[in-house]
């Protein structure tokens, strides 16, 4: 290969770098601004030692056909013994 191809070749495989450096960067400030957003609608709840809770089970978290005597989707009231 000639020199001149060689520094094209060389050119274009730093632009390339470059160019995928800087979309790995706007993705991130993409992702950083989105989860900002999301944080500012999220409605944090908390609970006390000795507050009543319903769980909810979610069955998409289990294999299939394993949670079919969970099917009414809630639990209790739980009270809460101790915090984390």
């Amino acid at each position: 290969m000639s020199d001149h191809n060689r520094v094209l070749t060389s050119s274009f495989a730093l632009h390339v770098h470059d160019l995928y450096k800087e979309i790995i960067d706007k993705i991130g400030q993409s992702k950083t601004n989105y989860k900002l957003r999301a944080d500012v609608r999220k409605d944090l709840k908390t609970s006390n030692v000795g507050d009543q809770v319903i769980v909810r089970i979610r069955t998409e978290w289990f294999l299939p056909g394993t949670v079919n005597k969970l099917h009414a989707c809630s639990a209790g009231p739980f009270q809460i013994k101790e915090a984390n």
